[in-house]
């Protein structure tokens, strides 16, 4: 490959050279927040506007893993459509969400 591993194989004489880290990693967009199963967070805490969600309450009012609800949470909190308070509590952030909507890309401040 491009970073220097090989494997060769002729007749009865083989060659591998491994363990060279991939100079070329594949760079991996992140699942969004509005996806089939992201969007079932979202659906949770919309109507709860008010209530503090923990990670693992809402995962687990979901089905959904407590990992992939964290990496979310913090996708939502990038997109300023929640807001974390306490540790690792968050809540909806329904004015925020709103101008994300209403004024230009990143005009509104918080």
């Amino acid at each position: 490959d491009l970073s220097g591993n090989v494997f060769l194989e002729y007749e009865d004489l083989y060659i591998e050279r491994i363990g060279f880290p991939n100079r070329f990693p594949e760079e991996r967009r992140g699942r969004g927040p509005f996806s089939d199963k992201a969007s079932l967070i979202l659906r949770a805490i919309f109507p709860n506007k008010e209530k503090l969600w923990g990670v693992r309450e809402l995962a687990q009012s979901v089905n959904l893993n407590p990992g992939f609800v964290s990496r979310m949470a913090r996708e939502l909190e990038k997109r300023n459509y929640v807001v974390f308070e306490l540790f690792n509590y968050f809540k909806f952030d329904f004015h925020c969400c709103l101008l994300s909507y209403c004024c230009p890309f990143g005009q509104h401040n918080k």
